[in-house]
């Protein structure tokens, strides 16, 4: 994790700030020789405005830089547990990389790219987070339209994984939906 002061000196480096610097200066100092006395001072908004100038541009580098470092991604499931559960029925938890966005007992939505579209085939829940970052998500309900998918999946096909998106968070709707079992 790199602190505000190196993220501002490496936009300051980016930018090439000090010629900037240097450069407005120049041309500020050149104008008590050059430009007739005025009413205005201009040389001296020019000598007050080029650090604000450089300051702005070094400001908006930064704010594309970091914009960008962080794009928030949700991250990818790496493989699925199952173990038997009383019913006959098997509970799944998938591991996933370690991501800022989830946090213990969060509860998330599964979904599962089907063509072009993401469908809803489950909701979990957080389960523990590990020591490494990776995240648990224990499956608590499924759709029974995609048993297909989920079949896929427990046998930790790598295409079903590639395909699996998990959201930390749960749309309204699902509470009261039936087609969960």
């Amino acid at each position: 994790m790199r602190t505000i002061g190196t993220e501002i000196f490496e936009s300051a480096r980016r930018t090439q700030a000090w010629l900037l610097g240097v450069l407005g200066l120049l041309v500020a100092f050149s104008s008590f020789w050059i430009t007739p006395n005025s009413t205005l001072p201009t040389r001296w908004v020019v000598v007050a405005g080029t650090p604000l100038v450089v300051l702005a541009v070094v400001l908006v580098d930064l704010t594309i830089r970091l914009h960008r470092q962080t794009g928030v991604r949700l991250p990818p499931v790496r493989a699925v547990h199952s173990r038997a559960a009383a019913k006959g029925d098997s509970h799944l938890l998938l591991l996933l990389a370690a991501s800022e966005l989830f946090g213990h007992q969060v509860a998330v939505s599964i979904y599962s790219r089907i063509d072009e579209f993401e469908v809803m085939i489950g909701i979990g829940f957080v389960s523990t987070i590990q020591v490494d970052g990776t995240i648990q998500v224990e499956v608590s309900k499924r759709v029974s339209a995609y048993d297909d998918v989920w079949t896929q999946v427990k046998s930790n096909d790598r295409r079903a994984l590639q395909a699996l998106v998990v959201k930390p968070s749960v749309p309204l709707e699902t509470h009261s939906l039936e087609e969960f079992v």
